[in-house]
């Protein structure tokens, strides 16, 4: 009897191992990927800017990019595999477009409370008083040059609990993450700075304005919740 419950205890926990090695390569993917495509806006898309911070900010550049690294390949695969291990539904299989945009619009909630509050309080805006250092170098991947304090404060933790409040699977989970990095992207991108947006969204321009005067347009990446609960600004 003895034997045969090690015997179980062992493959229950060769199968935990299993997932959560499995889950930390899935989010390894998922991180790599988005910092693949930032990489790739930069020397495309941003090409003229990209090669203007190399040749007069390089070391500034490197400071971003080692953070990005630590962002999206070491703190992003640990934490996406804690949460496909505890929270996501492992039932279905199907993206639900409506959790979709639920998760996206609770983080999105999420960040704009973290971000405003950051501003708020000089003990907390040391914490994201890293990621305004390159407020004259954006190019597309430096929407992940941030602390690992406000990665995890900001980013993250308004996913995991998203995910908690709205029950989601994994498909759904990986797609609403790929929604709000990819527009992440986007409004750190100089070169979209006059294409028009709905203002329910939040624009390049209007992420531009925060990074230079700083006390407006907290909202990112997606959701525009500057519409609801500030005083609006003047174009």
């Amino acid at each position: 009897m003895d034997n045969k419950l090690s015997y179980d205890l062992i493959i229950v926990m060769q199968f935990v191992i299993f997932e959560i090695i499995y889950s930390c390569g899935v989010g390894l993917v998922l991180g790599s990927s988005i910092m693949f495509i930032g990489k790739i806006m930069d020397i495309t898309i941003s090409n003229k800017e990209y090669i203007h911070i190399i040749e007069n900010h390089f070391d500034l550049y490197n400071e971003a990019e080692s953070s990005i690294k630590t962002n999206l390949l070491l703190i992003t695969p640990v934490t996406y595999s804690i949460v496909t291990t505890t929270i996501l539904d492992k039932t279905t299989i199907h993206i639900d477009p409506v959790k979709t945009m639920l998760l996206i619009l609770l983080h999105n909630f999420g960040y704009y409370v973290i971000h405003r509050i950051m501003h708020t309080y000089p003990s907390l805006y040391k914490y994201h008083s890293f990621h305004h250092r390159f407020d004259n170098i954006l190019t597309p991947s430096i929407g992940n040059a941030v602390s690992k304090t406000e990665f995890l404060t900001a980013y993250v933790a308004p996913m995991i609990l998203s995910s908690y409040i709205v029950k989601c699977n994994e498909p759904t989970f990986v797609l609403s993450i790929g929604l709000i990095s990819l527009f992440n992207l986007f409004i750190h991108c100089m070169e979209l700075h006059s294409v028009w947006w709905l203002p329910i969204f939040v624009s390049p321009k209007n992420h531009y304005e925060h990074h230079k005067e700083r006390n407006k347009h907290y909202s990112a990446s997606i959701i525009n919740y500057d519409l609801i609960f500030e005083k609006k600004h003047k174009d």
